[in-house]
C-alpha cells in the first residue's frame, strides 16, 4: 500500500506558530512565578530551622535521660553499704530503664576488686549470679574492674559479664577519667562486646555501626570526694551504660522530622574516622551544592562533643510547600499555554483521511510481524499476553490492548494483561461470558460467548457499550474490537483493542487483527504441545529416578545375573556390601568375591532357578575371600522370563540379616542376663532356683538365698557421677563372683540388688557366708582415681522353713534385709516368723497410709514457737498428724520411716509443704502476726533436682513471702547430701527461704558443714532438753550448741521444753526460743488462732 507524505518545508510552519505562542504564554507565567518563589523560600527556611533544632533537642533529652538512671543507681549505691545481686536486679527491674529508653543495651554495675581479694570475690559472685562467672580477658594488673552485674541479663548480654573493663584501653580511659571528675564520661565509639563474636576483647569500632558506654563513678557509701587523690583512693565501681547510636537514631524516630538528612561527627568532622551516624548516602556537602537548607549544631555528651550537620532534602521542600502557590501558578500558566500552542499545531497539522487509514494499517503490520517474530523465540507462556498487549499499543496505534482469560468453570473473564489507557479499570471490573450477568453485556462478553469478532466503530453511539461510555470520555475510547481466543479447540480467552479515533476497524484491519488472534491461538495450542512432550519426558525420568532410587538405597543386595552366573546389573548396596567397584563386578561371577565353597552353593541355587523357572528362598552363609568374614543373608531369587516365556536371567535379592542375628542372639543374652555386670538376672534365677528347690525337696538338702543390698549407694552416683556408680558394680560383682563355687548363683536384679543363691548351703553355712561376703564387700575400692568404702546389709532366708519358692525366699529374705538395716547397717540378719508378721504390717500401713493421702485423712497441728526474752510467738511448727479410722492416732515415728523406704514421702512432703503455705496464707490475710510456720524436710525431697522451683511455686501460689516458710533439715541431709543438695540449699537461701538444722547433736554433728551451709538456726533436740535442768552433761550440750550457734550467727531454739526449770536454764543462758508442752502441745489450726489471738490481746493490754 502506497502512502503519500508532505514535504519537511510544508509541515514546519505550524510547527514554528506553535512553538511561538508557547514562548509568549510561558513568559508571562514565569514573571508571575519568581514573585512568589521568594515568599516560599522564607517559609521554607523558617520551618526547617525549627525541625532542625528540635533535632537536636530530641538527642539531647535521650542522651540525659540516660544520665538520669545512672545518676539514680549513684545515688542507690551510696545509700548502702553493699549492693547484692538481687537488690540490683530488683531497683533495675523497677527503672524498666531499657525497655522505655531506646538504644539502651542495658545497666550494669562494674566493680573494683584488688588481686588479693580476687578469689573471695569469685566466690561471692558464683554464689549471687544465676550464670556461670570468670573474669575475662586475663590480665596481671593489681586491680581489675570487671562487670559483676548487668540487667537484663539475658541474650547478648552474657558476653559482658566478668569482661574486665580495665584490659581494654578504650573504657579504661574514660573509666578513669570518671573517677577523677566525679563525673559521667563518655567513651570514644567502640564495638559492645554484646556484639562480638570472637574472643577478641579490644572493641575495636566497626564502620556504620559506633556504639558508646557512659560510666559514673561509685565511691562507696559516700557522696563525691573534694579532691582528687581522696577519689582515687575511695572508687569503689561504676555504673556501666553501654549503648549503640543506630538504636538511639531509631529510638528518636517518632519525634523528629523524616524528611531531615542529618549526619553526627564525634570530635572534629573533617576526620572520616569520626563520623557516627549517616541518614543517607547523600553528604551534607553534596546537599549544599543541590541548593538544599543547612545548619550545624553541637552537643556536649559526658566530656565529649558531638557536631550534627542537618539539611534539607527534596520530601521536605515538597511537604513544606505543598499548596506553594509559586508552583500552581507556574503549572497553570504552562498548561495554558501549551494547550494554546496545541490546539495551533492541531489544526495547522490536520492530515487527510486516507493517509491516516494508510498508516493505522502499516501500525498493524508492524504489530502483527512483532506478534510473529516473538512467537517463533518465545519459551513462555506467561510472557505471550503482555507482549501482544505491548505490541499492539506501542507499534499498533491503539489507546488500550487487553486480554481476558475465561474461567471454564464460572464463566468469569479474568484479566491476564492490559497496556493503554484505561487497564487497570478493566483489571477491577467483574466480567462474564453469561448474558444475565451484569457484566455480561459488552463487546468482549459477547465475542467470547459467541466465538466471534465483535466491532464497534463508534464507541459513543453503540447501545452495547452503553454502560462504559462516561469510562470512554475519560480514557478517549472512540472504536473499539474484540476477537475470541481458542484453545484446544475451546474458548480460552478474548482480546479487545480499543483506538482514539472512529471507523477505524475496516475489513482491511479487521483481517489483519483476526490473523494476529490466530496466531496467539497456535502459540498456545503450541504450549500446550510442548508441555505434553515435556510432561512425558518427565514422567520417564522419574520413572527411572524412581526406580534408580529405591534400587540404589534398598537395604538390600539386588542384582541381575545372566545364564551363565555372570552379573548384568549390581545396586549399591552390594558395592557397600562387598568392599568392590561395580565395574570390577559386571559381566564376572561370584568367584570374584567369595571363597569356593560358598561359590558352589550359590551357583547350585542359581541354577535351580533358572532351570525350574521357579522362585527359590533360603538362608545363605556366604564367606568373602579378601577377608575370611562371614555373612549371613536371606536371599530370594526370581526367574525372568522374554516376551516367548523363556527364562533369560534371574534377578536376586539378599538381604544382610547377619546383624539381626547377632541382635537375636544378644537378646537371648539379655533375656537371662545383665547387662552391665554379666551376672544373672531375674529370670536365670527363677530358673535355678526351681531346679534347685526340686532337687533339695527331693533329697532332703539344704538351700539359702541371700538377698545383698549396698548401703547408701545413691550417694555415690549423687556425688562421683553413674559412671562411677557403674564401675563400684562391675567390680563387687568380680570380686564376689572370684570368692564363690560353682553351685552358687550370683545374680543382680538392678540397682544395687544382688542374689545369692547357695544350694546345699544351711543357715550356718548361709551365715559363714555373709560375714565373708561383708568383709569382701567393705574392702576399698581404686576406681578411676576415686578410694572407695562400701559396705553391704544381707538378709538370708532358708529352704524350707522360711519359705518353699523363689517369691516366698525373697519375701523373707527382703524381711530380714530390712531388719539388718535396722540394727545399723554392715550387717546380716537371719529371717524370723516375728518379721513376716512385722512386714505384714508394714504393708498394711502403707497401704492404708496411701489411702489416708488420698481421702484427706491427713491433717497438720501447729507448735508455737516462743522467744525466751520477750515471751512472743515468733513462729510455729507444722507437725504432720493421722488419725486412722480404726487403728487410732498413729504416731509419725510410726509411718514416717514405712513412707520414706516406700517413696510416699515424697507425696506426703509436697502436701505438708503445700497445706502448710496455704495455712500461712489465710493467716496473713486475717492479719494475723504469725512468723515463719516451720516444716521438716526428708533426705528424698532435698535430693529433687527441682525442689527450690516447686517450693517457689507452692509459695507463689499462695502469695506466701518466702521468709514465711522455715525449712528443717536433719543432721543426715547436711551429712550425707552432696554438691547438688548443697547447691539447692543455697537456692533457696537466694529466694529468701529460712533454713534450720533439726535435732542438733544427735548425729554426727561437724562444723565444717556449718559453715558451708546457708542455715539461720541450730535446733536443740529433745534429748538434750529433757535433762538441762539435772545433768551436767545434757547441760554442757546444750551449753555448747548455743554457744557454736552463737559464734556462727545462728540463732538456736530449743524443743521439748516441758517444765519451768528447763525454760529458766536455757533463757538464762542466752537461747533464742523454744517450743514444747510447758507453752503449748501441737494444736489444730483453729485452736491456735484462738491462742495466738489471747497471746496477742494480752501483751498489747
Amino acid at each position: 500500500m502506497n502512502v503519500v507524505k508532505k514535504s519537511g518545508s510544508a509541515s514546519l510552519a505550524p510547527a514554528l506558530l506553535s512553538v511561538f505562542v508557547l514562548f509568549l504564554g510561558t513568559a508571562l507565567t514565569i514573571a508571575m512565578w519568581q514573585h512568589n518563589h521568594r515568599r516560599e523560600q522564607v517559609l521554607l527556611h523558617s520551618a526547617f530551622s525549627a525541625e532542625a533544632e528540635r533535632l537536636v533537642a530530641v538527642a539531647e533529652k535521650q542522651l540525659h535521660a540516660y544520665s538520669v538512671v545512672m545518676r539514680g543507681l549513684q545515688g542507690y549505691f551510696q545509700g548502702s553499704e553493699s549492693v547484692e545481686y538481687p537488690e540490683f536486679l530488683a531497683y533495675t527491674r523497677a527503672l524498666n530503664a531499657t525497655s522505655e529508653l531506646a538504644g539502651l543495651q542495658g545497666v550494669a554495675w562494674v566493680q573494683l576488686v584488688p588481686r588479693s581479694g580476687l578469689e573471695k570475690h569469685l566466690e561471692t559472685m558464683r554464689a549471687q549470679l544465676p550464670v556461670a562467672y570468670d573474669i575475662r580477658p586475663e590480665g596481671a594488673a593489681d586491680w581489675l574492674a570487671p562487670i559483676a552485674y548487668i540487667e537484663p541479663m539475658a541474650g547478648a548480654n552474657l558476653r559482658a559479664i566478668g569482661l574486665d573493663i580495665y584490659q581494654i584501653p578504650v573504657a579504661r580511659a574514660a573509666a578513669e577519667k570518671a573517677r577523677d571528675l566525679g563525673e559521667i564520661v563518655i567513651t570514644r565509639p567502640l564495638q559492645l562486646v554484646q556484639d562480638q563474636t570472637g574472643d577478641d576483647f579490644q572493641q575495636q569500632v566497626q564502620p556504620g555501626s559506633p556504639s558508646f558506654v557512659m560510666y559514673m563513678p561509685i565511691y562507696g557509701a559516700s557522696a563525691v570526694p573534694d579532691t582528687l587523690a581522696a577519689r582515687r583512693e575511695r572508687i569503689t565501681g561504676y555504673v556501666d551504660v553501654p549503648f549503640r547510636v543506630r538504636d538511639l537514631i531509631g529510638g528518636m524516630a517518632r519525634e523528629i522530622n523524616a524528611g531531615l538528612d542529618f549526619d553526627i561527627f564525634d570530635g572534629d568532622p573533617a576526620d572520616p574516622d569520626n563520623v557516627l551516624y549517616l541518614s543517607d548516602a547523600v553528604s551534607h556537602a553534596e546537599r549544599g551544592a543541590r541548593g538544599e537548607a543547612q545548619i550545624e549544631r553541637s552537643l556536649t555528651v559526658g566530656t565529649r562533643r558531638w557536631t550534627f550537620y542537618v539539611s534539607s532534602t527534596p520530601a521536605f521542600r515538597t511537604a513544606v510547600l505543598a499548596s506553594g502557590r509559586a508552583s500552581m501558578m507556574f503549572m497553570a500558566g504552562g498548561a495554558a499555554s501549551l494547550a494554546l500552542a496545541l490546539l495551533v499545531l492541531v489544526i495547522a497539522r490536520g492530515r487527510d483521511r486516507s493517509d491516516r487509514r494508510a498508516q493505522r494499517l502499516a501500525d498493524l503490520y508492524h504489530a502483527l510481524s512483532e506478534v510473529n517474530q516473538a512467537i517463533v523465540r518465545m519459551d513462555s507462556e506467561a510472557d505471550l499476553m503482555p507482549l501482544v498487549c505491548n505490541v499492539a499499543v506501542r507499534y499498533g496505534g491503539f489507546t488500550l490492548a487487553w486480554v481476558g482469560r475465561i474461567d471454564p468453570e464460572t464463566g468469569d473473564i479474568i484479566g491476564v494483561a492490559g497496556t493503554g489507557e484505561g487497564s487497570e479499570y478493566f483489571d477491577s471490573k467483574s466480567l462474564s461470558v453469561h448474558a444475565d450477568h451484569p457484566g455480561g453485556g459488552g463487546s468482549m462478553a459477547t465475542a467470547a460467548r459467541e466465538n466471534r469478532p465483535v466491532v464497534i466503530n463508534d464507541y459513543l453511539d453503540s447501545s452495547l457499550t452503553e454502560p462504559w461510555h462516561d469510562r470512554a470520555r475519560e480514557f478517549g475510547w472512540r472504536s473499539s474490537a474484540a476477537f475470541p481466543i481458542p484453545r484446544g479447540g475451546k474458548p480460552f480467552a478474548v482480546l479487545s483493542v480499543y483506538h482514539a479515533h472512529r471507523n477505524v476497524f475496516d475489513d482491511e484491519a479487521m483481517d489483519l487483527l483476526h490473523e494476529m488472534s490466530a496466531d496467539i491461538s497456535f502459540a498456545l495450542n503450541n504450549f500446550d504441545r510442548e508441555e505434553q512432550r515435556a510432561n512425558f519426558e518427565k514422567a520417564i525420568r522419574d520413572s527411572e529416578s524412581l526406580l534408580s532410587t529405591i534400587l540404589e538405597n534398598v537395604g538390600a543386595c539386588i542384582y541381575l545375573k545372566d545364564l551363565d552366573g555372570k552379573y548384568l546389573f549390581v545396586n549399591q548396596q552390594v558395592v557397600a556390601t562387598w568392599g568392590i567397584e561395580r565395574e570390577q563386578l559386571i559381566g564376572r561371577g561370584d568367584d570374584e568375591l567369595l571363597e569356593a565353597e560358598s561359590v558352589a552353593r550359590i551357583r547350585e541355587s542359581d541354577r535351580k532357578v533358572l532351570t525350574s523357572g521357579i522362585l527359590q528362598e533360603r538362608e545363605e552363609v556366604d564367606t568373602v575371600r579378601s577377608t575370611g568374614k562371614s555373612r549371613v543373608f536371606w536371599s530370594v531369587k526370581i526367574p525372568l522370563r522374554d516376551a516367548d516365556g523363556k527364562v533369560y536371567a534371574l534377578c536376586g535379592i539378599s538381604t544382610d540379616i547377619t546383624e539381626h542375628r547377632d541382635n537375636r542372639d544378644r537378646i537371648l543374652f539379655l533375656s537371662n542376663y545383665d547387662p552391665l555386670t554379666g551376672l544373672p538376672n531375674r529370670e536365670l534365677l527363677h530358673e535355678r532356683t526351681r531346679f534347685a528347690v526340686n532337687a533339695a525337696a527331693a533329697s532332703s538338702a539344704p538351700l539359702s538365698l541371700l538377698y545383698i543390698d549396698l548401703d547408701r549407694f545413691q550417694l555415690i552416683n549423687e556425688s562421683l557421677g553413674l559412671a562411677v556408680g557403674d564401675g563400684v558394680l562391675k567390680s563387687l560383682s568380680n570380686r564376689l563372683t572370684a570368692e564363690l563355687n560353682l553351685e552358687a548363683t550370683l545374680c543382680r536384679m538392678g540397682g544395687d540388688e544382688f542374689f545369692l543363691l547357695l544350694p546345699g548351703s544351711g543357715q550356718a553355712e548361709a551365715a559363714d557366708m555373709a560375714v565373708r561376703l561383708l568383709r569382701l564387700i567393705a574392702e576399698p575400692l581404686e576406681l578411676d582415681s576415686h578410694r572407695l568404702s562400701v559396705t553391704a546389709s544381707i538378709g538370708i532366708a532358708c529352704f524350707p522353713e522360711h519359705g518353699r519358692d523363689l517369691d516366698q525366699l525373697t519375701q523373707s529374705a527382703d524381711a530380714a534385709l530390712s531388719r539388718a538395716k535396722l540394727a545399723g547397717r554392715n550387717a546380716f540378719c537371719v529371717f524370723e516368723d516375728e518379721m513376716r508378721v512385722h512386714a505384714n504390717e508394714t504393708l498394711q500401713i502403707e497401704n492404708q497410709l496411701r489411702e489416708a493421702l488420698a481421702d484427706g485423712d491427713l491433717s497438720l497441728h501447729y507448735q508455737p514457737q516462743v522467744s525466751l526474752t520477750t515471751g512472743e510467738i515468733t513462729g510455729v511448727e507444722a507437725l504432720i498428724r493421722w488419725q486412722h479410722p480404726t487403728l487410732g492416732f498413729v504416731p509419725p515415728s510410726r509411718f514416717i520411716p514405712i513412707a520414706e523406704e516406700s517413696g510416699l514421702i515424697l507425696d506426703i512432703g509436697s502436701w505438708v509443704l503445700r497445706t502448710a503455705i496455704a495455712q500461712q496464707a489465710l493467716w496473713q490475710a486475717a492479719g494475723l502476726p504469725v512468723g515463719p510456720v516451720a516444716v521438716n524436710l526428708s533426705a528424698v525431697q532435698i535430693y529433687r533436682d527441682d525442689f527450690a522451683d516447686m517450693v517457689s511455686q507452692m509459695l507463689a501460689d499462695a502469695g506466701v513471702p518466702a521468709a514465711l516458710l522455715d525449712l528443717e533439715l536433719t543432721e543426715r541431709i547436711a551429712m550425707e547430701s552432696s554438691g547438688k543438695t548443697l547447691a539447692t540449699l543455697a537456692d533457696l537461701h537466694r529466694r529468701g527461704v529460712v533454713l534450720s538444722i533439726d535435732d542438733f547433736g544427735t548425729g554426727y554433728s561437724s562444723l565444717s558443714y556449718l559453715k558451708r551451709y546457708p542455715v539461720q538456726k541450730l535446733k536443740i533436740d529433745k534429748s538434750f532438753v529433757d535433762g538441762v535442768a539435772e545433768d551436767a552433761e545434757d547441760q554442757a550440750i546444750a551449753l555448747a550448741i548455743i554457744g557454736v550457734a552463737r559464734g556462727l550467727g545462728f540463732r538456736t531454739i530449743a524443743e521439748g521444753v516441758e517444765t519451768r526449770e528447763q525454760w529458766q536454764f536455757l533463757k538464762d543462758h542466752g537461747c533464742d526460743e523454744f517450743q514444747g508442752y510447758y507453752f503449748s502441745k501441737p494444736l489444730p489450726a483453729s485452736e491456735f488462732e484462738a491462742l495466738l489471738r489471747q497471746v496477742t490481746s494480752g501483751s498489747a493490754g
